[in-house]
């Protein structure tokens, strides 16, 4: 789980984009990309593990991979959603649910 979750990942123009800014190969941008795609996933996932607040694993996410409030928003809310927990917006608690919330029912406190 985690890569095919990251929303930076997902936007492939990125990849062309870099590749022409920095005379790199867009392959090696691309294993790069996935190299800190897969830190930014060990991160969410530690602390998912750790049964921290949903404020204090946006904080923490944003704090340690330096993404931004809606990209942390994202990749947390699809680490929850894959683990089959559904972030509560207020309480700060997970819970075991089929329904499919969308990335702004996570609390921006």
């Amino acid at each position: 789980m985690g890569l095919e979750l990251d929303p930076i990942l997902a936007d492939s123009s990125l990849v062309r984009w870099l590749a022409q800014q920095t005379a790199t190969p867009e392959q090696v941008i691309q294993e790069e990309l996935e190299v800190a795609a897969a830190r930014r996933a060990f991160v969410v996932e530690k602390l998912l593990d750790a049964g921290l607040s949903e404020s204090a694993v946006l904080d923490v996410t944003m704090r340690l991979t330096g993404i931004s409030r809606r990209d942390a928003l994202e990749l947390i809310q699809a680490h929850s959603l894959a683990r089959g927990r559904r972030l509560e917006a207020e309480s700060g608690i997970y819970r075991k649910d089929d329904s499919s919330p969308t990335v702004g029912e996570i609390s921006e406190a």
